[in-house]
Formats: structure tokens, C-alpha cells, sequence
């Protein structure tokens, strides 16, 4: 075989020797499978009337009559070169006809036959699927019976998980509408159950391939995922099935897909996580995943609008990606509704969501225009001081500050003076109206007290 490998003149001339070989004793393959490792090699020495004898010869009891070399041979000529039509069609006639009679306490053995109709079943014509589907059900209900007593047996748990991978894919493939019901109830009826974490999770897993993979439609799943998703404390599990609400949020449309109710208590449920839990950036990449589609995202909005300025304070930097309007809305109601003494906590979070100094600045300004000239000083003084500290005066809100700082410049007191003037050298002003008004508030002030330092700052002003 090596010498002849690029030669299939002089293979085929012992295809029929190496064939029986191997039909004879299936074990001889180990010896020769690094050998066949190309189409031109398999083909010229493997007949196919050889291969649907070794089908034939396959015994329901993989224990016995080397059944595993048989099926290593058969899969190793589909891998590399594809069975033909005819010998799949028998390949998984036979696999189907031992699940169909293997007994219900053999697991190992329909684990076996599961793993192997697992890689053959897309292959299946579609006529052939509801056979499959009524076989599978027998299975279903065996290992249903069984599930109470063996759940966290390695050896049932190895057979269950090849059935509901199969399970998945029949139902992709199949287009009789009772038949797909019929599966999604197997995978459904095993979600629901509480016991085993290691269980719902694969299936969870087989409920995204199957939103990949079909065009949307009324996922009968759905509100299973998001009951186990609002129950579960377990972050890890949370974000796995987070996967799954995701990709149905992102696919959902408006005609299938989740329903209002389905949609708006995810979206709570995912607030509250944010708002309660350390993990915000994951919680925030989930809804960065889903507010690309539309529907999901005008619902966010109306959830967030209805929300009081305190809630919507850990919600910022959503907010900011999900409508400019609102982020300003929703700043601007922080801020007036803040008191005076909290304005510098509310702006740190401000700066921490990531939210645009120019939105802050106007939410400034509306904060000094509800500020009237007869306000407590104390609080004119706080609200002044939080400006300057951190920065925010321009041009407008300068002119803002102006009468708000004339009682603090015509005061009799001194330290409300030099406070007032300490605002004034901050401001900028351009305004010559605005200039002389303020000079000759200025010109009033006695400075019969002022150390040397307070002189000069009233003589630079």
C-alpha cells in the first residue's frame, strides 16, 4: 500500500484480498489504518460490496463480534471518501432497528448506538425520519421512567446526552409538525427537571443550535429558559443561559419570536442584576448583544423611562447607547432632583457611566436656572464651590452664575465676599455689560479687613 499509494492501478489489484481481509477479521484494521488516510487509497482498496457485508454482519451488542473495528471501518470510508446513498440509508436502518429492541437497562449499549446515529443522522432521507422519531420515542419514554432513580449516574447521564443531541437535530431536520412537537416536548420535559445542573445546561446549549440554525419562529422553549433563568441564583449558570435569551432576543422580529412579556421580563430581570450585582460589565455586554435589534431595544426604553432618577443612576452607561434624548432627559432628572448636598456623588457616577461632559454641563445649567436669587446661601455656596471644583464653567454657565452671586458680593460679610470674588476670577466673561455690572458691585465692597492677599485678589478682579 505504501508504494502503490499514488498508484490505484496496481491497489486495486488487491482490493478484493484486503477487503475480505478485513471482512474476515474486522480486527486487522488497526494494523493498516494509517494507511488509509486518503480518497485513492480507500476507494481502490475497500469494495463497496464489502462494506455493506460488514453493515449486514453488525450484531446490536457492540461488546460482541467486533463490532466497534466494524463500525471504525465503515465511518473511517465515509469520512474520507462518503459512503454512498444506499449504504447510509442501511448503516442507519440497522442502528435504528437496535435502539428500537435494545433493553432499557442497557445504557451503555444505546449510549453506543446513539454516538453513531449521532454522526449519520443529518445523512437521513427525509422519508426515513419519522421512523426514527417514533423509535426515539420509545427511548424517550424508557429514559424518562429511569430518570427519578438513575439522574446522577455517569452512565445514564452519558446515554441521555447523545439522545438529546440526536433529539436536536431530527428536530431540524424533520419538517412533519407533529414529529418536530413531539421532539421539542423530549428536550423540554429534561430542562424543566431541577436535579441536575450538568443536564439543563447541555440542553440549554442544544436550544441555541436549534435558534441558529431555524429561521424564527415561536420558540416553545423560551419561557423555560427565562423561568430557570429568573430562578437560579448561580451566576455561571446565569450567563450560559443568558446565551440562549440573547440570541432569541436578537432574532426575535415582529412577527415571531419572544412575545411583549417575555421580552420586558428579561429586560427587568437583566436591570436588576446590574443594579444589584458585581458584575456589571458582563450584565452590560449582554445588553450591548441585544440592543442592535430594534423591537428589544424601544422596549428597554420604555422600561427605563418609567424608572425613578435613582434607578436610572446605575443605568447611564445602557442609556447612553440606546438614545441620546433620553440620556439627556435622564441626566437632567438626576440632577434636579438631587439635593445640592449630593451633587458631586451623582456627578462622580455621571463620570464613571461614561457620560458626555457636554450632557452634564446642560444639566448644570438647568440646575442654576432653577436656583433663584434668593436661595439659601449655604446652598448657593455648595452648588457654586461643586462648579468650580470640578471645572464646568464655560461661557454660559458663567453668565448663569452672575446674578446668582450678586447677594454673596453685596453681603456685609466678609467671608461671603471673598467667596464671592474667589467664584468671579474662575468665571469667564465677555460680556462688557456683564463686566461693568459686576465692577461696580465690586467697587461697593469694603476691603477694610482683607489681609493682603484678599486685597490683591479684589484688585486683579
Amino acid at each position: 500500500i505504501e508504494t502503490f499509494k499514488n498508484n490505484p492501478y496496481y491497489l486495486k489489484k488487491i482490493s478484493n484480498m484486503f477487503s475480505g481481509m478485513l471482512v474476515r477479521n474486522p480486527k486487522n484494521y488497526i494494523s493498516v489504518k494509517n494507511c488509509l488516510n486518503n480518497p485513492v487509497v480507500v476507494e481502490s482498496l475497500i469494495q463497496l460490496n464489502y462494506l455493506e457485508i460488514l453493515i449486514g454482519n453488525l450484531t446490536s451488542n457492540p461488546t460482541k463480534n467486533d463490532v466497534p473495528s466494524k463500525i471504525e471501518i465503515i465511518k473511517n470510508y465515509d469520512t474520507i471518501k462518503g459512503l454512498n446513498t444506499k449504504l447510509t440509508e442501511q448503516f442507519i436502518k440497522k442502528i435504528v432497528s437496535f435502539l428500537d429492541s435494545v433493553d432499557s437497562e442497557n445504557l451503555n449499549i444505546q449510549k453506543f448506538w446513539f454516538d453513531n446515529l449521532n454522526d449519520f443522522i443529518n445523512n437521513t432521507k427525509e422519508e426515513d425520519l419519522g421512523n426514527i422519531v417514533d423509535v426515539l420515542d420509545k427511548r424517550f419514554k424508557q429514559l424518562w421512567e429511569l430518570y427519578p432513580s438513575r439522574w446522577d449516574y455517569e452512565e445514564y447521564q452519558s446515554s441521555l446526552k447523545p439522545f438529546l443531541e440526536i433529539s436536536t437535530k431530527l428536530y431540524m431536520a424533520c419538517k412533519d409538525e407533529s414529529d418536530k412537537l413531539k421532539i421539542i416536548n423530549w428536550l423540554n420535559s429534561f430542562f424543566d427537571k431541577n436535579d441536575s445542573p450538568n443536564i439543563y445546561l447541555h440542553i440549554n446549549q442544544l436550544y441555541q443550535n436549534i435558534v441558529n440554525h431555524c429561521p424564527v419562529f415561536d420558540w416553545s422553549f423560551a419561557q423555560q429558559v427565562i423561568s430557570r433563568f429568573d430562578t437560579i441564583s448561580d451566576l455561571e449558570q446565569k450567563q450560559k443561559l443568558a446565551e440562549t435569551l440573547n440570541l432569541m432576543l436578537s432574532k426575535t422580529n415582529s412577527e415571531h419570536g419572544l412575545d411583549e412579556n417575555q421580552i420586558i421580563t428579561i429586560l427587568t430581570e437583566y436591570i436588576s442584576i446590574l443594579t444589584k450585582n458585581n458584575k456589571q460589565d458582563l450584565v452590560k455586554e449582554w445588553f450591548n448583544l441585544i440592543m442592535q435589534n430594534s423591537i428589544v431595544k424601544n422596549h428597554l426604553t420604555q422600561i427605563i423611562t418609567g424608572m425613578s432618577s435613582e434607578e436610572k443612576l446605575n443605568l447611564l452607561e445602557i442609556i447612553k447607547d440606546i438614545n441620546k434624548e433620553l440620556l439627556q432627559d435622564t441626566v437632567d432628572e438626576i440632577f434636579l432632583n438631587t439635593g445640592y448636598a449630593k451633587l458631586q456623588e451623582k456627578y462622580d457616577i455621571s463620570i464613571n457611566g461614561k457620560v458626555n461632559m457636554s450632557v452634564i454641563k446642560h444639566s448644570i445649567k438647568r440646575v442654576l436656572n432653577g436656583l433663584s436669587q434668593d436661595a439659601d446661601k449655604t446652598k448657593i455656596k455648595y452648588i457654586l464651590t461643586f462648579i468650580i471644583e470640578n471645572k464646568l464653567v464655560d461661557k454660559t454657565i458663567s453668565y448663569l452664575i452672575i446674578p446668582k452671586i450678586k447677594p454673596l458680593l453685596v453681603s456685609s460679610k466678609k467671608e461671603e465676599n471673598i467667596f464671592a470674588l474667589n467664584v468671579v476670577h474662575k468665571l469667564s466673561i465677555g460680556d462688557m455689560k456683564k463686566k461693568n455690572a459686576i465692577n461696580t458691585l465690586i467697587a461697593d465692597i469694603d476691603d477694610t479687613d482683607f489681609d493682603d492677599n484678599e486685597k490683591k485678589l479684589l484688585a486683579n478682579i
